[in-house]
């Protein structure tokens, strides 16, 4: 069985979007006429919306190249979100050749404007030296500024750089409090680092009834390491009563969610008929599954198994296999 592990997570880029709120949306054509319409207008945030649809493909085909045009249309007019978009498509490459010295430009101008998320995004590019030079007095300013606004990301950075003390002094009650504020806003990796302060006893109590609580928390939002852990919790009793249905259960998720170790721990759940019956068949395809994300011990728990199958069995285990991964984890018998 794997162990519980710990992560500090590290976010990556967001981009902004801004649900399109229209009436006109019940008749796609006509809603789609009017939006043009209002865009060559020189409406902006027509041109802005116009530019989602294109981005995101509401109703009609993805094109970056047209989503730059209309969010280039609109960010030169001051709006804001359009701005930061276009930053975005600018930094991937989307629609138009990669430039993070443009991004920077764009996502500065939204940022003037109080945008909180392209003031996260200046933040994370001065914390990780991305197109600019690594200026940590900077990146926690901009984080400020869109904590603030309750950007549930900045809020994350700030928890996680007074966590681990990065050009800071570690200081773990303003990182639980970051934390907490993000995670109130159902932000899951501040909920799973909560889960692991409590459960290493990092700077707060070590409190493993708290631990599993967060780890359900971030659980129930699709984070697979929070699946997990609670999974672990509940197989080795801690914080709570054990109950291997209950880990078999958090074990599934996690590995539904795509984690090899979640993986491995069902295979071998079902292998020894923990917390459900046993099914060797079952416990093969899982192991096989675990072993082609690289978890080393699947490979040994896989000749646990295979002499206890037929040709037969073993066959069927392996199509299960190629079955599950084809649905993405989901259809897995």
């Amino acid at each position: 069985m794997n162990k519980k592990f710990y992560s500090h997570f590290l976010l990556t880029l967001p981009m902004l979007l801004l649900p399109l709120n229209s009436s006109a949306q019940d008749n796609p054509a006509q809603f789609m006429g009017n939006l043009i319409k209002s865009a060559e207008a020189g409406d902006a945030k027509a041109q802005y919306n116009l530019g989602i649809v294109y981005d995101y493909g509401n109703g009609v085909e993805i094109n970056d190249v047209k989503a730059v045009h209309w969010y280039l249309a609109s960010a030169k007019q001051g709006y804001a979100p359009a701005q930061n978009d276009l930053g975005s498509m600018y930094e991937l490459g989307e629609g138009t050749e990669e430039s993070l010295t443009t991004a920077i430009k764009w996502y500065a101008l939204a940022a003037e404007q109080g945008l909180a998320t392209a003031q996260y995004n200046l933040g994370n590019k001065y914390e990780f030296a991305n197109g600019v030079e690594k200026d940590m007095s900077r990146a926690m300013m901009f984080y400020q500024k869109a904590a603030e606004q309750n950007d549930s990301d900045a809020l994350f950075r700030l928890g996680y750089i007074y966590d681990i003390g990065k050009s800071v002094h570690e200081d773990n009650d303003k990182a639980l409090e970051f934390y907490h504020r993000a995670a109130a806003l159902e932000n899951i990796d501040s909920m799973y680092n909560i889960a692991t302060m409590y459960d290493e006893g990092d700077g707060v109590p070590k409190d493993h009834t708290k631990s599993l609580k967060w780890y359900l928390k971030s659980a129930k939002l699709g984070d697979a390491k929070g699946a997990y852990n609670a999974g672990y919790m509940y197989d080795n009793g801690e914080g709570t009563r054990k109950n291997q249905k209950l880990a078999l259960k958090y074990y599934l998720t996690s590995a539904q969610l795509g984690l090899g170790v979640g993986m491995n721990n069902v295979g071998f759940m079902h292998l020894n008929g923990l917390g459900t019956e046993r099914n060797l068949k079952r416990a093969y395809m899982w192991l096989i599954l675990a072993d082609k994300e690289g978890v080393e011990i699947a490979a040994e728990n896989i000749l646990l198994v295979k002499p206890l199958l037929n040709k037969e069995k073993e066959a069927e285990a392996k199509k299960m296999a190629e079955t599950c991964l084809a649905s993405n984890y989901q259809d897995c018998g």
